[in-house]
């Protein structure tokens, strides 16, 4: 009797939570706030593409920040790096754990302690250059290829393999460059190569789902400026009528019982 008494009902789990499933749609996002494909068509074709569409591209406006490609390019590279710094580390880690294994270097500490504390700190070491180091040229790579494949793709009007050929041989150049000429060639080439294999994987999975990739680059403009317009009204919304009634109720009572004498707007 006891255990059924105390039994709560699934659904009152989780009523504190804005996503209760008796509700609705609390968890569903509405685009409505934000940029549309009608919307970005409105665009003066001519400012989309050729010079007009890469300064369109790289203005940065105090109001918006930069343009949609650039901070689209800026998230890719940033939870690339995340990603990749993350596997780079545990994969430096693993290799010092061994190579100190494979060594037998604890055999030339006195006591086990000492050599324990080193083992500790070089894998610790090798995890954190792995992930700040790694982490971070790989996600300043991606978005330069990012960013220079957008830039081709505004100049152009049109998402084709051109523009992941040349956004990686780009990236590579850039990173190879100071390596001198045999280098640079090297890393224009290999960039060349790692943006053929991306954009040919992008180019077979949209052709599997049925989609474009200007359909793809919009939804993902519109995702940015529903994500940030959500977070700016989320900041500025006022009370709802129910709280401002409550706090004009309990302001009402403050002044009845005298428990306050100064203007609380003041």
């Amino acid at each position: 009797m006891n255990r059924q008494a105390l039994r709560v009902p699934v659904h009152f789990l989780a009523l504190p939570f804005p996503f209760n499933y008796l509700d609705g749609d609390h968890d569903k996002p509405d685009f409505k706030g934000s940029i549309t494909a009608e919307e970005y068509a409105e665009i003066d074709p001519k400012q989309k593409t050729g010079i007009e569409g890469l300064k369109r591209m790289w203005e940065f406006d105090e109001l918006h920040g930069y343009s949609d490609e650039v901070r689209a390019s800026l998230h890719g590279g940033f939870y690339t790096g995340i990603l990749g710094g993350m596997i780079m580390g545990a994969s430096r880690g693993k290799n010092d754990f061994s190579k100190w294994m494979r060594t037998n270097l604890a055999s030339k500490f006195i006591n086990e302690a000492d050599a324990k504390k080193y083992l500790t700190d070089t894998v610790a070491t090798g995890v954190f250059k792995g992930v700040m180091v790694e982490g971070t040229k790989i996600g300043a790579f991606v978005s330069a290829y990012l960013l220079a494949s957008n830039s081709l793709s505004v100049y152009r009007g049109k998402t084709g393999m051109a523009d992941f050929i040349v956004g990686g041989a780009f990236a590579g150049g850039a990173f190879r460059f100071w390596h001198g000429p045999r280098g640079f060639i090297v890393g224009i080439g290999l960039g060349s190569f790692l943006g053929t294999i991306a954009g040919g994987l992008y180019t077979l999975i949209l052709m599997a789902y049925g989609v474009t990739p200007e359909e793809v680059k919009e939804s993902q403009i519109s995702a940015i400026n529903y994500r940030e317009r959500a977070l700016k009204k989320s900041i500025k919304q006022p009370w709802d009528e129910s709280t401002q009634n409550a706090m004009l109720e309990s302001r009402q009572y403050a002044k009845e019982k005298d428990l306050f004498t100064a203007d609380p707007k003041s």
